[in-house]
């Protein structure tokens, strides 16, 4: 062996990324169970960026037009803004269960720390 040996993550980083592969596989998993509606892949990647975001955002549906709905949440520099957009009600509602989930799972695994 060469003193050139690179030296294993931390314990933390394991930690953070096999959570957040835990919580991507959730929410993939939420979405395409068949009892549930399934979400496009679109919509599906939507919710994963702001899964890694951890953008506040509120519990409710609101709708933009007849056929835009949206979940809204707080940014540091925006104020109240538009997070996400669905085409249909039952989307946006999908959406934020997958968010909500993942925000109660995450506060799960920080308050174990």
């Amino acid at each position: 062996m060469s003193g050139d040996a690179i030296a294993p993550p931390e314990p933390k980083e394991i930690d953070e990324t096999l959570s957040m592969e835990l919580v991507h596989n959730i929410a993939r998993w939420l979405a395409v169970e068949t009892e549930r509606r399934e979400l496009k892949d679109s919509d599906r990647r939507v919710v994963e960026e702001l899964i890694d975001e951890h953008y506040p955002f509120d519990c409710d549906v609101i709708a933009i037009d007849s056929h835009t709905w949206a979940i809204h949440g707080s940014i540091p520099v925006g104020g109240d803004v538009i997070l996400a957009e669905f085409d249909k009600k039952e989307d946006a509602a999908v959406a934020l269960e997958l968010l909500s989930a993942s925000e109660n799972r995450t506060n799960s695994e920080e308050h174990a720390r």
